[in-house]
């Protein structure tokens, strides 16, 4: 057996064997990777003559990441915001827990909002988030807020905070007012490489943040409809009469194909045929997000930014009248629509160097490793990467519109209350000013209306405020028949 010529004869057996299996092998996984990629999340379209759960076979049919997708029957339209609200949700990743402006923050708007006695807190916490439970815990502690309406919601990973860009959309269908959860794709397309790098994330994917609504649809116990369009939460709002409001933006995320946009809106979401309206959003290096200059208040009232001549540096004059152009092109458009149009004024564009931006959103020390991984990627020294920080500009939009809008159900079948929690930034912000923003949202909402502002610089300069960071559930998904009691986590 140990023959020259026997040994050679063996070899060549075990090498035929091994070749034979290796082709079994990546012929079946090179199967198995073609009915992966032809996987495709199936969407459920308004009108399907079937029950929500009657898939094929009588059966939800699941989704590839296998939460039970309904398909629709009847008529859906997307619940308006000013209705009464039961949960007011914000996200609290385990990376912002160390971030003084953000907490506090976070302190200052939870305890605005609960100041509604019919509405509670959720707080999205990750798995492996404890310290994050435990810091928001002593943070409630030290206001003396309800604890009693505070629950917790725990997620597997956040990869952000913007809760309401992946957050989920609340449709209601008409047989029995069900309430379901609406999941679109989410992308953000706005960050670079350095942001990108910052965040951790690839510039266009946060996969952990896209599952969130399904643990909605868990913890409210809601049936759950995953869509295969890709819309940001920031990007709309809608009336619950057929009518949608969305930037341009949302047409981009979506390869450019507004006809088959509009149609996705119309199947899926019961938007009326010719109801789906783009306005143009703010030019320049800024999110474009329409809840930054927009606000639908009722059906034929809306709040819209205006931004005014400005004597600042040339740059940033370029960009307000840009935005001043585009403002005055949505009123004009606004208007021909039939709707009343508030203008609320913003405050001037504010351009700053990525150096200062970073030590703003960082602390010295992680800004100086973070000067180093951006110096390695580049090949140069950190020296000069410092130097073009602090020749590259970053601009910074501040939103008076980019808030909140709560109404309580009022004790008894009582008269409701009705409180704007408006962002404000103080260190930009004359008196006369802050009086002007107020006076817009009462003559927008009524002399009634109850104004909190909510001091929103923590998030400025990430493109953002108040709104971004927070979900709205509707009183009527706590109501919904397929809804049970919801127990405190």
């Amino acid at each position: 057996m140990n023959s020259p010529h026997f040994g050679c004869r063996g070899h060549l057996l075990f090498f035929a064997v091994v070749s034979i299996c290796t082709t079994l092998v990546w012929t079946k996984l090179d199967s198995l990777q073609k009915s992966l990629l032809e996987v495709r999340i199936p969407t459920a379209k308004v009108g399907d003559q079937s029950e929500p759960g009657d898939g094929p076979g009588g059966q939800d049919f699941p989704t590839p990441i296998g939460a039970p997708n309904h398909r629709l029957s009847g008529r859906v339209a997307i619940v308006p915001e000013w209705e009464p609200v039961g949960y007011v949700a914000l996200a609290l990743p385990r990376a912002r827990i160390l971030d003084g402006p953000y907490m506090k923050l976070m302190g200052d708007l939870a305890q605005t909002c609960l100041e509604l006695p019919d509405v509670r807190l959720l707080v999205l916490v990750e798995e492996r988030g404890v310290q994050a439970r435990s810091t928001f815990d002593a943070l409630v502690r030290s206001r003396s807020m309800a604890s009693d309406r505070i629950d917790f919601l725990e997620v597997k990973e956040l990869d952000s905070v913007w809760l309401r860009d992946f957050g989920p959309i609340f449709t209601r269908r008409d047989k029995e007012s069900q309430i379901i959860v609406n999941d679109v794709l989410y992308r953000d397309i706005r960050l670079g490489l350095d942001q990108a790098m910052l965040f951790g994330n690839a510039p266009t994917l946060r996969p952990s943040d896209d599952l969130v609504p399904m643990y909605f649809a868990t913890f409210l116990n809601l049936p759950f409809i995953r869509h295969d369009f890709a819309m940001n939460g920031g990007d709309m709002y809608a009336n619950g009469e057929g009518q949608l409001f969305t930037s341009e933006e949302t047409i981009h995320l979506n390869s450019g194909d507004r006809e088959s946009l509009d149609r996705e809106f119309r199947d899926c979401l019961g938007i009326q045929a010719a109801g789906v309206h783009y306005l143009r959003p703010l030019p320049g290096p800024t999110v474009k997000h329409l809840d930054m200059f927009f606000k639908l208040v009722d059906d034929r009232t809306c709040l819209l930014g205006d931004y005014r001549a400005t004597e600042s540096l040339e740059e940033v004059a370029v960009l307000q009248r840009a935005a001043q152009i585009a403002m005055d092109h949505n009123a004009q458009l606004l208007e021909s629509l039939g709707m009343r149009v508030v203008r609320v004024p913003m405050p001037d564009i504010h351009r700053l160097s990525k150096w200062e931006y970073y030590g703003r959103v960082l602390t010295t020390a992680e800004r100086d490793e973070f000067v180093v991984q951006l110096a390695k990627t580049a090949e140069i020294p950190p020296e000069e990467q410092i130097a073009k920080l602090e020749v590259e500009s970053v601009y910074c939009y501040r939103s008076c519109v980019n808030g909140l809008f709560l109404q309580s159900k009022g004790n008894g079948g009582g008269n409701s209350h009705r409180m704007a929690v408006v962002p404000s930034y103080p260190s930009v912000e004359s008196s006369d000013f802050h009086s002007q923003v107020d006076s817009a949202y009462r003559v927008a909402y009524g002399a009634d209306l109850e104004v909190r502002f909510v001091n929103a610089e923590a998030l400025a300069h990430s493109n953002g405020s108040l709104r971004c960071v927070v979900a709205t559930v509707p009183q009527a998904a706590l109501q919904s028949p397929r809804n049970r009691e919801v127990r405190s986590r």
